[in-house]
């Protein structure tokens, strides 16, 4: 729940006291800094399910405490890897939302995320917790989610916590200016490496898709 709107949230109420907010972001924030407190929940700080605490599952809350409510809709998406050899590639993983989570089948999943003016993130995992995909996009009704190379590298490259509450409109101003970067395609390219060895796309040993990152952004 969050201030008395009820969200059938997977994670989130890091403090156990029943609501997810902001209090919930600085127990993390505490034990990231190794300052964890006694209310701190392990299980419910892991926001995006990938078997570890960290940035991304402080970005995931504050999209949603920081964009607004809106309506919790149940949607459809794909994985779609054009220039992969194995289209089962990600079989059986998991795509986690805020709201929820998803297992994949055939290369599609549904999931529980909200309409609003702002926009969501979306994760590939294993049950290990690797991060292969990625995607943050508005959710509108009726429309797909689609999971691919260009959403992974475009959300790797916005996860900065500048950028964790921008708005719509300007999130597609700061999509435009890193796609027409000159170091974009390399990065690209970089990315989709990654992917086709299926390794977790944020691991530290990617040194050249880390390189590349830092040189597109």
């Amino acid at each position: 729940s969050y201030d008395g709107y009820v969200f059938d949230f997977a994670n989130g109420d890091v403090n156990g006291d029943g609501i997810v907010n902001v209090a919930d972001i600085v127990e993390i924030i505490n034990h990231l800094r190794g300052e964890t407190s006694e209310r701190y929940i392990e299980s419910e700080a892991d926001v995006n399910n990938d078997a570890k605490v960290d940035h991304l599952d402080i970005q995931m809350m504050k999209e949603f405490l920081f964009s607004g409510y809106g309506e919790i809709l149940h949607m459809s998406g794909k994985i779609t890897l054009p220039h992969i050899d194995n289209p089962n590639l990600f079989e059986n993983c998991i795509v986690s939302s805020i709201l929820g989570e998803s297992v994949l089948q055939g290369g599609r999943f549904s999931i529980y995320s909200l309409e609003n003016n702002s926009f969501q993130s979306f994760f590939v995992t294993d049950k290990d917790g690797n991060i292969y995909m990625m995607a943050r996009q508005p959710v509108k009704k009726g429309e797909e989610i689609e999971i691919n190379v260009e959403s992974t590298a475009l959300a790797m490259a916005t996860l900065h916590p500048l950028f964790a509450t921008i708005n719509i409109e300007d999130f597609s101003s700061l999509i435009t200016i890193i796609k027409k970067s000159s170091k974009y395609q390399s990065y690209y390219n970089e990315v989709e490496n990654v992917i086709k060895a299926k390794k977790d796309i944020i691991d530290d040993s990617n040194v050249s898709l880390t390189n590349s990152l830092a040189e597109t952004t």
